[in-house]
């Protein structure tokens, strides 16, 4: 099989192939973070635990399969 094009050759520098920070801007990525505050007791006990969570996603994924 023939390639269609040439890949350029990789650069040994690889500080040359790092995104510095003021390179992200021009993408639009500058984000301000902002602290929030700790959940409460009720929030707490109102969240949904990891099990809880990973047998809700089976149980969709199931669903998912089984359909026609």
């Amino acid at each position: 099989m023939k390639k269609r094009y040439d890949l350029p050759e990789e650069e040994d520098n690889f500080e040359k192939n790092m995104v510095n920070e003021p390179a992200a801007s021009a993408y639009g990525m500058e984000i301000e973070m902002e602290t929030l505050p700790a959940l409460t007791e009720e929030e707490l006990a109102e969240c949904m635990s990891s099990d809880e969570f990973w047998e809700d996603i089976s149980e969709y994924v199931d669903e998912l399969y089984t359909k026609k």
